[in-house]
């Protein structure tokens, strides 16, 4: 487990590089770096994140909805649109429209017709916000600025809604099965923009959330703030989990964990 985790922070190290000198985004507003990023991009997330594939499929049903919450360049959206079939739906969001392009050029190439893309940041509010983009690692883009992680960004202003305002103005959906979050540490504000459409549901789904103490810090919250959201939204926290997550401080230090609602335990 070691040696795994060491060797993905070393090949994100050198991911990072390469994204920063070869793909800017004239190269990336091109078919043969588009393609090139995505392969790239698929291969390291199929050897590193297959686990977490795994986690959520079990969650997801056929015909259902799936919401991915920063999206990035869809590789999981692909994944949630095969897995809800084609009666099913996946929305898509995603705020930043560099990673919007790659998005929509690999949803069309894997024939994907049952995903909705929505091109805007999720938070506690209805408005605009600030996005920083992470030149080095377009996975890494945030809504909160870090001086010591984003070394070579560029910030642009996005839309904002709530997935409460956003689920409302998409109209009659399938049954939500799973919710994935990737919003690298404003989970908080995403979870509190959500609370009136969680409590309108009979049946609540699987929420899939990176679990990152240093990057909830950043955005001003804490994993113990996570932790009474959830438990408020009636998903179980087991104690020991919030004490394996509370001894992981540091930059690199991150779990992918899917919280289930006591009904469909």
């Amino acid at each position: 487990m070691f040696f795994s985790t060491q060797l993905e922070r070393l090949v994100q190290a050198f991911g990072a590089e390469i994204s920063y000198r070869f793909f800017t985004d004239d190269i990336l507003a091109r078919p043969l770096g588009q393609r090139s990023y995505l392969c790239l991009y698929q291969l390291f997330k199929r050897v590193f994140e297959s686990s977490e594939l795994d986690a959520m499929s079990r969650w997801i049903s056929p015909g259902s909805t799936v919401i991915d919450i920063g999206a990035n360049v869809g590789f999981m959206s692909v994944f949630f649109s095969e897995k809800v079939g084609p009666q099913g739906l996946v929305l898509a969001i995603e705020p930043d429209p560099v990673n919007l392009k790659l998005l929509e050029h690999n949803l069309a190439r894997n024939g994907c017709d049952n995903v909705r893309v929505l091109p805007v940041a999720v938070g506690e509010d209805d408005g605009e916000t600030t996005l920083y983009r992470n030149l080095a690692n377009r996975a890494d883009s945030r809504l909160v600025f870090d001086r010591e992680a984003l070394t070579r960004s560029k910030k642009i202003d996005v839309a904002m809604r709530t997935l409460s305002s956003l689920v409302a103005a998409a109209g009659e959906l399938p049954e939500v099965s799973l919710v994935k979050v990737d919003s690298q540490g404003y989970e908080v504000p995403i979870l509190r923009g959500m609370k009136d459409w969680i409590a309108s549901l009979v049946k609540k789904p699987a929420l899939a959330l990176e679990c990152w103490s240093y990057g909830l810090r950043a955005s001003g919250h804490s994993l113990d703030d996570l932790f009474v959201l959830l438990s408020e939204y009636g998903f179980e926290v087991p104690s020991e989990l919030c004490d394996r997550l509370h001894l992981k401080t540091g930059m690199g230090d991150y779990e992918s964990v899917v919280f289930v609602p006591a009904q469909r335990r």
